[in-house]
């Protein structure tokens, strides 16, 4: 069972002299348990995608399928969630905690008040604390916790999120990959990201994605025998990749690669006391 999109492309304005190709030909699945990572420049087809994953769009040829069903099939209500990349796109009501709480009450749950109370906890924001707060006075940090909560409360198999880091200081970011990680425990999930270095020692595959065309897709690991398609898409090699990568030309007998940064200090380090 899984989220699947099986050469899903679409086409803006289709049939007119307006229309724009925004994705084509894209495979990728995400299982519970997962982490996707989707990475491309500014205008590669990233927000498409999450749209047609989410069902918020329907794909102009190919397919997506949330556990075998199409995400328009009642069946599959609710089984994705996405979190936009301006939290305060999503929120509407006048409390944190009724906010929380629509999903789970639009779904029908027996106690949403508590579904939210439980979602907001797993965030890391009491909701004695922040529950009757607007969410319009969050800060950064605190809103994308709170809209990722709102998809949280509804218990979704997947959770489809949109640069979620992007743009906080260092606490709310390590925040941020806090809850992605304990998601993990009941969802599958798929991050698009203009920065995957923080992401890529977890994930299970990354998709890279060039002018809608997927030129990459496989484990981090195939970024290191081959990063000519991720270069060419726009991106850069992390830094602890690259310094690993510039050592091993140079003649370091490093250990492998690795995308954690402490470890990766440790390689070179081993290899520069072997290379006395």
């Amino acid at each position: 069972m899984a989220l699947v999109a099986a050469e899903a492309s679409y086409t803006y304005a289709a049939g007119t002299q307006y229309a724009s190709d925004a994705l084509s030909d894209v495979t990728l699945s995400l299982e519970v348990g997962e982490l996707v990572l989707v990475v491309g420049e500014t205008g590669s087809g990233k927000s498409t995608l999450l749209r047609v994953l989410a069902g918020l769009l329907d794909p102009s040829s190919g397919s997506v399928t949330v556990d075998g069903l199409a995400p328009g099939d009642g069946a599959a209500r609710g089984r994705t969630g996405l979190v936009f990349q301006n939290p305060e796109s999503q929120f509407f009501a006048e409390t944190v905690l009724d906010d929380v709480a629509f999903g789970p009450r639009n779904l029908g749950q027996s106690d949403p008040p508590y579904s939210a109370q439980q979602a907001l906890r797993a965030v890391g924001l009491d909701p004695d604390v922040f529950g009757a707060r607007s969410p319009f006075t969050l800060s950064g940090g605190e809103a994308r916790r709170a809209a990722i909560a709102g998809v949280l409360a509804f218990e979704p198999r997947y959770l489809l999120l949109d640069e979620p880091t992007a743009g906080l200081d260092r606490p709310s970011r390590d925040a941020v990959l806090s809850v992605v990680k304990d998601a993990r425990a009941q969802a599958g999930v798929l991050v698009v990201t203009h920065d995957p270095e923080q992401f890529l020692q977890d994930a299970q595959a990354v998709v890279v994605l060039f002018r809608g065309t997927q030129v990459f897709s496989g484990a981090p690991s195939g970024l290191l025998t081959d990063p000519g398609p991720y270069l060419k898409a726009g991106m850069q090699l992390p830094d602890v990749i690259r310094a690993q990568l510039v050592a091993r030309e140079r003649g370091a007998q490093l250990a492998g690669i690795s995308f954690d940064p402490e470890e990766a200090a440790r390689k070179l380090l081993q290899a520069r006391r072997g290379a006395r």
